[in-house]
């Protein structure tokens, strides 16, 4: 029953009990009086105000007349005047008490005998809200009615509180407080008032979020009673336990806190699992919906046809029509030829009539090609489950699955396949019960399994089910499509859940929505507990860096990437961590939530360890040195200064430290060149060798003999100035065998410290490229190797040879990194060797120009011009190659989309000229500085596969064979790179 039905029915009860009360006076029945012995009864003017009441909102429904509309303001005014008047008795002290006018002899003996029949207070306050509800319950105003809503609310909890007080048996219930009593059947009338008016309105309002079809107003309608009725159990229970001496106060309110958290949680995972279930169930009806949607787009457009035929129609009708209307008022005005003008209408409406029927009967057969040849089976049957019509594709089907012929009037479970008579009965009860089903029915076919999308809809007529129609459409391809993409999300998440990297995903809420194996893995080992869905992300955190990640989570929300190492052990074995925050956005922009990814780092920090650990014993070595050694910074200011130095300028450490050196301890004479020194320093250049005078703490002159070398940061950043001296006072003599022991020292210090910073950024760079380029064809090699193991026996020799050849591709292309790395590793350790040979300059380019054209599958055509005049060289060829195939083969990779690239080769002045051209993405201004740098890459090649090695490689290739290159490009325009290398008579003439 609909729930504007309960609040008539609820209505007609409040005023059934209240004329029953009225009687009850009347007749002096106390039991109708004071259903409840030694209890309070309801006033008559109480019971009156019931009446009115009811029948205000019962005439206020929608429906009826203006004279009911209006009899139903007045009684609502009635009860507001008698409400509001009782309210200034109590509170302004009015002579006379209304609640008295009806029986007053009857209500003076209850008053003697010591019972209370008033209008209490809380009764007339809810006689005052009911008034004012009943007249918004009906408004239009989505506000007023709110309020309505929330006064019925009002109204129930006033009521549900005097029956606890019932039920309960609270002392003050007992009319010795003058705002509390409230007969039973009237607190009973008012929650029978209160749901009156919350069901008025069932679909607005606050009531619309209970009777929605969501899962929150699904939940809710559970929740609700449950949360209203069991804590009034539980209190009752408590209050018997302790009024039969079973608990104690103490024990009663535990009991009752345990219960509700019983309660609380139950009620939780009520709401949690009915959610689950709802969401699972949405997702299935949204991939059912969208192929609805599909087939209703492409049957709307087949109606829009129909209609736009249709339409024509009917304009040519109402044409027709109006030439008769013309010809009619002809006729009335023109008696004299009434007879020859009806004649002749007579004929022309024949001759439109014949017209519009040859029309009517084409469109006919125009709707019956498009019914008979629909993709989709369709079966009309009346009410009584008979067959009125079907279409060719049901026909069809029928026959070929089960061998019925149908036909008109049979019964429809004749038509059905055998196994799904039962089935086809119950959807087609419903469907004349008015309610749409879908279903999937899987069939056996001669051809194969058949998967059917059947559809049972009710073909209403004159507000009843007369007919239904069963609409079947075949989802067999989609059924097996979506098979494939739940296959192609295992695969994924296969993948995601073995990367090394952790990853975890969060709502807004830093709740936990997705995490892979590995950050579960890290969370177990690191915390001792298992991640789970839901759980909030900082409960893994130390407290103490909550806030600091919760600062974190606002730079990130405000569009920032937040990157930072963290150690998350600090015992013998600390681990350490490379963390980096990113936002998640939806489609529209709008924020999703977060995804954090971690990195162990904990090798690289031992290694940085072990560094700084170098630093600090190269530090100590300055220091023990048994040469005076000194250090500036940038800006000439002494930083550094070893005991040696401090013994022979009798200057300590503490007094130097923070002078400028120049300024404060060079002689005026000197200053201007020993400044000019600093800066070539500074520039990055080497002073060995140089003569300086210099004054000692006590005046005494002496005479260093200087090396100075620019002192480089971690990222090979200039920071200062290192200097290494000799007193040469007394050993000028020596001067040069000191020289060169200190430049040579020097040198080695330098180069040792050069090499491990160059070692160390290789790594890392190496490092950071093998772990990007070498995860796809890994990962390809993976997916293809484990296709092969588990399809093996089901898949045909052509796609096993066609995953054998992705494999091979892979394994190639990681080779061909890996050779890449190790040419880069022997030019720099100087382990290549140049092997001159003769060859044939036009021969060997071909056959280059040809397998880089065949190695790049075919993308891009290769433009090879050769024009020298030597027909043969003397050159390395190993080397000669892979100059041209990296550029070739760079060409290639970054003028996507472009048909070809060209090879020029020429030879001027006893020099070979290769020309390598694209018309592809160009290379940035400032990108020019590191173009040959070991794994730099331009800042617009990201998208692009690449380790950052080929020109690297290129020019460490024509410095060795004593050569030159040249770069000219602009972006989005083209590159052109030009190699120049020295041609000679024979091999002997180059040498490395």
């Amino acid at each position: 029953m609909k729930l504007e039905n309960w609040s008539r029915l609820l209505v007609v009860i409040m005023g059934v009990v209240s004329a029953l009360v009225l009687a009850a006076w009347q007749l002096d029945a106390e039991w109708l009086k004071r259903p409840v012995a030694s209890t309070l009864s309801m006033n008559p003017l109480t019971a009156l105000c019931f009446l009115f009441t009811s029948l205000a909102l019962g005439l206020r429904s929608p429906g009826h007349s203006p004279v009911a509309h209006k009899t139903a303001t007045a009684a609502t005014v009635i009860v507001l005047v008698i409400g509001a008047y009782r309210l200034a008795e109590i509170f302004g002290g009015l002579p006379s008490e209304i609640d008295e006018v009806l029986y007053h002899k009857k209500l003076a003996l209850d008053a003697a005998a010591q019972r209370f029949s008033g209008m209490s207070l809380n009764v007339t306050l809810n006689f005052i809200l009911a008034g004012v509800a009943c007249f918004l319950v009906y408004s239009r105003q989505y506000a007023q009615l709110v309020v309505a809503q929330m006064l019925a609310v009002v109204i129930a909890l006033l009521a549900l509180f005097a029956w606890l007080g019932y039920l309960y048996r609270v002392p003050e219930f007992d009319h010795s407080i003058p705002y509390l009593p409230m007969a039973v059947h009237t607190a009973g009338c008012f929650l029978l008032l209160a749901g009156a008016l919350l069901f008025a309105t069932p679909r607005r309002g606050i009531m619309r979020q209970l009777t929605s079809p969501y899962a929150g107003s699904l939940v809710a309608k559970v929740l609700i009673p449950l949360l209203i009725l069991l804590p009034i159990l539980i209190g009752y229970i408590r209050l018997w336990g302790h009024r039969k001496g079973l608990i104690s106060t103490e024990l009663g309110v535990a009991l009752i806190v345990i219960s509700f958290m019983v309660i609380f949680i139950l009620l939780i995972l009520y709401n949690t699992n009915s959610l689950n279930r709802r969401d699972a169930r949405q997702k299935a009806d949204a991939w059912r919906l969208k192929f609805v949607n599909q087939q209703l787009q492409t049957a709307n457009l087949e109606s829009a046809a129909v209609n736009e035929e249709l339409s024509a129609t009917l304009e040519e009708l109402a044409t027709t029509n109006e030439e008769m209307v013309t010809s009619n008022e002809n006729l009335s005005v023109l008696n004299d030829r009434l007879e020859l003008a009806k004649e002749t209408i007579r004929l022309q409406a024949e001759e439109i009539i014949r017209q519009k029927d040859d029309q009517l009967t084409e469109y006919r057969k125009n709707l019956d090609i498009i019914f008979t040849n629909t993709q989709e089976g369709i079966l009309l049957l009346n009410a009584a489950g008979e067959v009125v019509l079907f279409n060719k594709t049901f026909e069809s089907f029928i026959r070929g699955t089960a061998g019925i012929h149908p036909r008109t009037g049979m019964p429809f479970l004749d038509v059905v396949v055998r196994t799904r008579r039962d089935v086809a009965r119950a959807l087609f009860t419903k469907a004349v019960a008015g309610e749409t089903s879908q279903v999937e029915a899987h069939i056996d076919m001669p051809t194969g399994p058949v998967v059917l999308l059947l559809r049972y809809e009710p073909v209403r007529q004159f507000g009843r089910v007369t007919h239904v129609i069963i609409v079947s459409s075949d989802i067999t391809d989609k059924k097996a499509q979506e098979n494939r993409i739940l296959q192609s999300e295992a695969n994924l998440k296969a993948i995601f859940d073995n990367t090394l990297d952790a990853f975890v995903l969060l709502d807004q809420e830093l709740r936990v929505v997705a995490f892979n194996e590995a950050y579960s893995r890290n969370a177990f080992n690191l915390n001792g507990k298992r991640i789970d869905m839901g759980e909030d992300i900082r409960t893994f955190i130390r407290p103490e860096r909550v806030p600091i990640f919760e600062k974190m989570i606002v730079q990130v929300r405000g569009g920032e990437t937040i990157q930072y190492e963290t150690q998350v052990r600090e015992d013998s074995s600390p681990v350490w961590f490379r963390i980096a925050i990113t936002r998640v956005n939806n489609p529209d922009g709008s924020l999703r939530g977060y995804c954090i990814s971690s990195r162990e780092i904990s090798q690289q920090k031992e290694y940085e360890n072990n560094l700084t650990t170098i630093a600090n014993e190269l530090s100590g070595l300055i220091d023990n040195s048994n040469v005076p050694i000194f250090g500036l910074d940038q800006k000439g200011y002494v930083n550094e200064w070893n005991q040696v130095t401090s013994q022979v300028t009798q200057y300590s450490k503490q007094e130097v430290l923070g002078h400028h050196w120049v300024t404060d301890f060079i002689e005026p004479p000197y200053r201007d060149s020993v400044g000019e020194i600093f800066k070539r320093v500074i520039a990055g250049d080497s002073i060995n060798n140089f003569e300086l005078p210099i004054q000692t703490k006590t005046g005494e002159r002496i005479i260093l003999l200087l090396a100075a070398s620019p002192r480089y940061d971690t990222e090979n950043h200039i920071k200062g100035v290192i200097m290494v001296a000799q007193n040469i006072t007394e050993l000028i003599d020596y001067r040069k065998g000191l020289e060169r022991m200190v430049q040579e020292r020097t040198r080695e210090l330098n180069e040792a410290l050069q090499k491990e910073k160059e070692l160390v950024d290789l790594k890392t760079k190496f490092v950071a490229m093998a772990s990007h380029e070498f995860r796809t064809p890994l990962s390809t090699i993976s997916l293809a190797t484990g296709f092969l193991r588990r399809y093996k026996d089901r898949i045909a020799g052509e796609e096993i040879d066609r995953k054998l050849d992705d494999i091979v591709r892979q394994i190639e292309h990681m080779n061909y990194l890996l050779e890449d790395v190790l040419t880069v590793g022997k030019t720099e350790a100087g382990k290549v060797n140049v092997n001159v040979q003769v060859i044939e300059v036009e021969r060997f380019f071909e056959v280059l120009a040809r397998e880089v054209y065949q190695s790049s599958e075919k993308t891009h055509r290769i433009r090879l011009s050769v024009a020298c005049d030597h027909a043969v060289i003397a050159t390395d060829p190993r080397m000669l190659r892979i100059i041209v195939v990296n550029l070739l083969t760079n060409a290639i990779k970054f003028s996507p989309g472009q048909p070809s690239v060209g090879l020029h080769v020429t030879d001027t002045n006893r020099t070979l000229r290769v020309q390598v051209s694209d018309a592809g993405i160009g290379i940035p201004d400032d990108d020019r500085e590191n173009l040959f740098n070991s794994f730099h890459r331009g800042s617009n090649t990201l998208a692009i596969q690449g380790t950052g090695l080929g020109l690297s490689i290129v020019r460490k290739t024509v410095d060795l064979l004593g050569g030159s290159i040249h770069v000219e490009s602009s972006v989005n325009q083209g590159t052109t790179f030009i190699i120049a290398i020295p041609l000679h008579e024979n091999k002997d003439d180059i040498s490395h």
